[in-house]
């Protein structure tokens, strides 16, 4: 499986052999969604965009918890710890944080 943001804030899941839409992730933001990462296990996909971090259940396609407001910057990188309980977040200003997702807070 593959995914894909865009600048229309639509989130996509492919099947990466035959490029078959899976699914379209529901409640994508209005703008653009310039990063995307899997959880190690699979069950969760994270997106970036303008100020915000969305989490999102693969297998549903609905979005998990609020969309958090987590800088004054576009997130241009997301990434998921080995532990898939936090992700690394990359601001456009070069600014790294990293967002916790069991108590949905930057450390």
């Amino acid at each position: 499986m593959t995914g894909g943001g865009s600048a229309e804030g639509s989130v996509r899941l492919w099947e990466f052999a035959t490029g078959r839409e899976v699914r379209r992730f529901q409640g994508a933001p209005e703008d653009w969604v310039l990063a995307l990462d899997f959880s190690p296990d699979g069950t969760r996909v994270v997106g970036g965009g303008k100020y915000q971090l969305f989490v999102w259940n693969t297998a549903t396609g609905e979005l998990v918890g609020d969309p958090v407001r987590v800088t004054e910057l576009y997130l241009h990188g997301v990434a998921f710890f080995p532990d898939g309980r936090r992700v690394c977040l990359r601001g456009s200003g070069g600014q790294d944080r990293v967002f916790d997702l069991e108590t949905r807070r930057l450390t």
